[in-house]
């Protein structure tokens, strides 16, 4: 569920419902995990199995293979400008530049904690926290990975969800 100015969107197994003065309905025919708008009005899809899509100008545009992750699980998607934070099941997390389809792909060979990434968020600092599952937490300020995880102080290391509480 997510809301904007203008309208409250909600995702099922398969679809998108945009609920402004009236109910629409984009189909997408494939498992939805997540959806994330883009800064050009595009809606992002991460897919259970299927890679990331991008619902644009009435049509679907896959765009999972540009990274090798078409036939990725993707659990979740974060928005920050031109860039897309991709997080997948076996193949880390990416930033995807929207605007010229370039990446960078973060993984346990570059600090990342796991390569089972869940979730991925931007605090206030600029610092990009990612969560996984069986890895605990990392943390990316541009340059290196933090990590924190049960050996270090975390309850347990398999981290879905991540915000900022409201003193930062």
């Amino acid at each position: 569920l997510k809301v904007d100015q203008q309208s409250i969107w909600l995702a099922d197994n398969f679809s998108i419902y945009q609920f402004k003065d009236s109910l629409a309905m984009f189909s997408l025919g494939q498992p939805i995990e997540s959806f994330e708008f883009g800064r050009d009005s595009a809606i992002w899809v991460a897919t259970h199995g299927e890679g990331l899509y991008k619902y644009e100008n009435n049509a679907w545009y896959e765009h999972g293979y540009l990274m090798g992750i078409d036939k990725e699980i993707v659990y979740n998607l974060y928005s920050e400008g031109d860039h897309l934070w991709i997080s997948t099941l076996t193949k880390g997390v990416f930033r995807f530049n929207t605007q010229d389809s370039s990446f960078v792909n973060f993984k346990e060979e570059n600090g990342l904690a796991n390569n089972h990434c869940r979730t991925s968020f931007k605090d206030s600092w600029g610092s990009t926290w990612i969560g996984t599952g069986g890895g605990g937490v990392s943390k990316y300020s541009g340059q290196t990975f933090e990590k924190w995880s049960k050996s270090n102080g975390l309850k347990g290391n398999y981290i879905y969800s991540v915000i900022e509480g409201y003193k930062g």
